[in-house]
């Protein structure tokens, strides 16, 4: 998609648990893919480890998928969540929301056995007794609420604690309002893996690189599960994270900002990496908040497209329901249009893979000689489509839909199978494959298309459920079936080819009446064409298949609509076939460009003048590539690319607004002293004011005056100071109206500092050179250079150090341990001495390799080492060994020893530029 130009820049993100480091990873590039492996399969086994089994490898958590609106429609988020803390502070179990999906709608829960089995006792407490917390919030206290909530609770935590003891192990089952999730038994993204966020992080920091880390890339742009607020590099974020983790590493980040200064520029990508980390370590032992982040992408983001990534619509799902519950109705009112796509479903809608539509041919031009063509005969009933003159077909008896047949066909949509491949011998636990997220969308649509379901529908066989679904079904469409068949005619139908349309051609070509024109529909939901079919030809056509298979599947028997004989008549015209054609346009062609060559003759113009002159600009191109092909070859790319010119008009900036800027400068100067900041006038001062006088105008002058004759010194003693200092500001001010402005630096020179902590950190800075006041000292001081040490004589230290231990070893008061730990110090000592360069003897100046100065220093004969200027530049060419003197930055040539002692020029191809 980002090859393609589909992925914008500017473009929000984010990734449902394990999700958000898939998005990290292929969006933002945080990691590549083999750290996204090694870093989720670490992740999948720390949380795996985390808890601990019996000898039959089961634990004691779980996890379920709760749907409060079964309860009642004023059950919403917050009494869910109140019975969630309340059943967790009551029975001291884990329980905990882990994922908070779609508001009202969608949510799951991760803890203990017992505590899961509780909740689901409470709810379906609350649903069979009808019981209302808002109403009861209206007539008692909220505290008498509670009270009452939390007897329920009692009883039905004593219910599932004997249920536990009963069967020694809970096997949680389906309520009225939560699902259990097979397969699933350690609380993803609770409290209880709070103890594996240190050692994931570590991990994590590992495979993170900062110096790879855009924050560019994250900024205003990704949107973390962890805190739903979308990612930002300020202290205020950092706090935000600290404030619901606690995390040790950003607690130390906070309390040294300033004096780390973590607000810099230099430690912008070091901070977000920072954040970055701790987001995700922290994120697989705290809630998904997807609703937060939903919200974020609908109201703050407002996005036109949003487009799933992964093998299944689970997101598109979720964001489909949240449209339509929280924000359908404000987009209508403002005509705001959204297009929720999954990249696995809708390929050819991200990719904007148009295609144009057919026309459709007429039905009286398209006859084949193996078929016989029939008269157009006038006909009580209008038919769409030219049929045998012998009217509609006849009727057949009209059957309503069967709760199986509508069962069968949801399951098979959503598995993306024919209905055939679904054998009704096996439940929907069977058919998913342990997929518990499919099967809770497979459960969600039934009980949106059916009033009631069975406990433990998923384990029955799709026959037995059917048959129980049937139960006081109407045969009619439901809610979910409706908007299949929409979503079917308004994606894949032509324009204009509506339901009334798809039936009206099923009744009269197929006697088919509007109840088996549901099945026909509902049938074809599984069979949809693989693209918009181009015309009503084409539609009707593909009707008539799925009607072939629903015949079939109900054992009847259909004819088409006629059944009159007729002859044929001549209602075609003459055929042509297609080398015939492509002849007669070749012909044609051909006549047409002798006529311009005519006309162009006639005009004394060549027809080929544009072909000649193409031609030899296309050799001249030739030529001039050439010649740059053998330049890249001989010097490479880089050679090329490095020397094309960087300049470009389009980027060119004008700085024309110092005439504001020097007012606002004048006026912080001059408030600085009213008030006490500016008392005596140091370096800093007078580079202000240097500043000021370089663009002080007319206009400046004035607008200075007029606050220095308003001021008054009798005020106090800065007044006095403001009127006395701005007067004489404003003179030499004068001085320089008109003139060009002048550089003239008034700081203190500094040397470099290096510095060592106790904790082994090097810390550099800059210091003011001591008696350095000026440049022109500066500069003295430069040129001086630093004094060269006097050589060692390493033997006369080597023979006063063998007296010493002569004279320790002679003392009979020292004992023989002492003795032998002097003498190992003597023997390191003389071992160290060995190792440094001794004085050089009378005469080794005769031994120093040919020295050249460079002839930008100092002339080109040889010169003796020890005449060597202070300032100056060499390079000692047989042993390649390079002196500079105080220079700061000067480019450099190391060169071979034959090409040095040639006395022709080096080749540019066989010298290194060192910097």
């Amino acid at each position: 998609m980002r090859s393609k130009g589909f992925v914008q820049k500017e473009s929000a993100f984010a990734g449902h648990s394990l999700g958000e480091y898939s998005a990290l990873a292929s969006i933002a590039d945080v990691l590549p893919i083999s750290s996204l492996v090694d870093v989720v399969v670490y992740r999948g086994i720390t949380m795996q480890r985390a808890v601990e089994r019996d000898a039959q490898n089961r634990s004691n958590y779980a996890m379920c998928a709760v749907n409060p609106s079964r309860i009642s429609k004023t059950f919403n988020d917050a009494a869910l969540r109140e019975v969630v803390d309340s059943i967790a502070h009551r029975t001291g179990c884990l329980l905990e929301i882990v994922n908070y999906n779609v508001e009202g709608q969608q949510y799951v829960c991760a803890g203990e056995l017992v505590a899961l089995q509780t909740l689901t006792n409470v709810l379906n407490y609350l649903k069979i007794e009808k019981i209302d917390i808002a109403k009861l919030t209206e007539k008692f206290t909220v505290e008498q609420v509670k009270e009452m909530l939390g007897d329920i609770i009692e009883s039905c935590f004593t219910r599932a604690q004997e249920l536990q003891k009963a069967e020694g192990y809970i096997k949680l089952e389906r309520g009225f309002a939560t699902i259990p999730l097979p397969g699933i038994d350690v609380p993803f993204h609770s409290r209880y893996l709070w103890a594996g966020v240190l050692p994931f992080r570590a991990y994590l920091s590992k495979k993170i690189s900062p110096a790879y880390l855009n924050p560019d890339m994250l900024s205003g742009k990704y949107v973390p599960n962890l805190v739903a607020k979308p990612f930002e590099v300020t202290k205020e974020y950092a706090q935000l994270i600290y404030d619901q983790t606690l995390s040790p590493r950003l607690d130390k980040v906070l309390r040294k900002w300033d004096q780390d200064n973590w607000g810099s520029l230099e430690q912008h990508q070091k901070l977000a990496y920072v954040i970055l980390v701790e987001l995700l370590a922290y994120q697989f032992a705290s809630p998904v908040r997807w609703i937060e982040t939903q919200d974020i992408l609908f109201t703050q983001y407002k996005f036109e497209r949003l487009i799933e990534v992964g093998p299944s619509p689970t997101l598109m799902g979720m964001a489909t329901r949240t449209l339509k519950a929280k924000y359908e109705g404000s987009d209508d009112a403002i005509t705001h249009s959204r297009a929720i796509l999954c990249h696995a479903k809708h390929t050819k809608e991200v990719y904007y893979q148009f295609e144009d539509e057919l026309k459709e041919a007429p039905a009286a031009e398209s006859t084949t000689e193996s078929t016989p063509t029939t008269a157009a005969a006038p006909s009580p009933v209008a038919a769409p489509i030219v049929a045998p003159a012998g009217g509609v077909a006849a009727a057949i008896d009209d059957v309503p839909l069967r709760a199986t047949d509508v069962l069968h066909i949801i399951v098979a949509q959503k598995l993306k199978k024919k209905v055939d491949e679904i054998p009704l011998s096996k439940s929907i636990k069977d058919l998913v494959g342990g997929k518990s997220t499919l099967q809770n969308e497979i459960l969600g649509d039934l009980g949106t298309e059916f009033s009631s379901a069975p406990e433990k529908g998923e384990e029955l066989p799709l026959e037995e459920l059917g048959s129980s679904l049937g139960s006081g079904y109407s045969g009619s469409l439901g809610k979910y079936t409706s908007g299949l068949i929409s979503r079917l005619v308004g994606s894949k139908m032509p324009g204009g080819f509506n339901v009334s349309a798809i039936k009206s051609h099923l009744s009269k070509t197929w006697g088919i009446g509007s109840a088996r024109a549901d099945g026909v529909l509902l049938l074809g939901a599984t069979m949809e064409p693989a693209k918009r079919l181009g015309s009503e030809g084409e539609a009707k056509a593909w009707i008539d298949s799925v009607v072939a298979v629903y015949a079939q599947r109900s054992g009847i028997s259909l004819s088409c609509g006629g059944g009159g004989g007729g002859s044929s008549g001549g209602s075609g015209g003459a055929v042509i076939n297609s080398e015939e054609f492509l002849k007669f346009k070749a012909d044609q062609d051909l006549f047409a460009s002798q006529q311009i060559e005519v006309y162009m003759r006639y005009l004394k113009r060549d027809s080929r003048a544009g072909e000649i002159k193409f031609d030899n600009e296309k050799a001249r191109s030739d030529a001039l590539q050439a010649r740059l092909d053998s330049i890249a070859r001989e010097h490479g790319d880089l050679y090329v690319d490095g020397i094309q010119p960087r300049f470009d008009p389009l980027k060119a900036r004008h700085f024309d607004s110092s005439w504001n800027w020097v007012r606002q400068d004048a006026l912080l100067m001059w408030y600085d002293i009213i008030f006490g900041r500016l008392t005596t006038v140091d370096r800093e001062i007078t580079a202000r004011c240097i500043a000021i006088m370089n663009r002080a105008d007319p206009e400046l002058i004035e607008y200075m005056q007029y606050y220095i004759d308003q001021c008054d010194p009798e005020r106090g003693e800065t007044y006095k100071l403001a009127k006395q200092f701005g007067q004489q500001l404003i003179d030499n001010c004068r001085e320089f109206v008109g003139q060009s402005p002048l550089y003239k630096d008034v700081t203190f020179p500094t040397a470099p500092h290096t510095e060592v902590t106790a904790k082994g950190e090097i810390k550099y800075s800059e210091v003011v050179r001591e008696n350095v006041r000026k440049l022109e000292a500066y500069v003295e001081e430069m040129a001086s250079g630093g004094s060269t040490p006097s050589p060692t004589n390493i033997q006369k230290i080597q023979d006063d150090v063998l007296k010493l231990w002569n004279v320790v070893k002679s003392q009979p008061e020292v004992s023989e341990e002492q003795k032998n730990r002097i003498k190992a110090l003597y023997q390191s000592v003389i071992r160290f001495l060995c190792k440094c360069p001794k004085s050089r003897p009378p005469g080794v100046e005769r031994l120093a390799p040919d020295v050249h100065c460079l002839s930008s220093f100092a002339p080109r004969s040889p010169m003796s080492p020890t005449s060597l200027p202070t300032k100056s530049l060499f390079l000692v060419s047989n042993a390649k060994l390079v002196l500079l003197g105080n220079t700061t930055a000067i480019s450099l040539v190391s060169i071979s020893t034959s090409c040095m002692r040639s006395p022709h020029p080096v080749p540019h191809s066989k010298a290194r530029t060192h910097s």
